[in-house]
């Protein structure tokens, strides 16, 4: 929730890409997986892992 009150805020796309890259990349997604009952929690924890890297890579090319 706090990514999308923020991203409210960013008038640019730049700028919003930017601040997207940045979270979803630094977030500590692996210690989620398996820490819940919900099969959709941790598909979602796969998903921004998964999303994380890709995004971490492609910041750095």
């Amino acid at each position: 929730m706090c990514l999308a009150e923020a991203l409210l805020g960013i008038p640019d796309n730049a700028t919003r890409d930017i601040l997207i890259r940045d979270k979803i990349s630094s977030g500590d997604w692996r210690s989620h997986i398996r820490q819940s009952a919900s099969l959709f929690v941790n598909v979602a924890a796969c998903g921004l892992l998964i999303t994380g890297k890709l995004v971490a890579s492609h910041h750095e090319t």
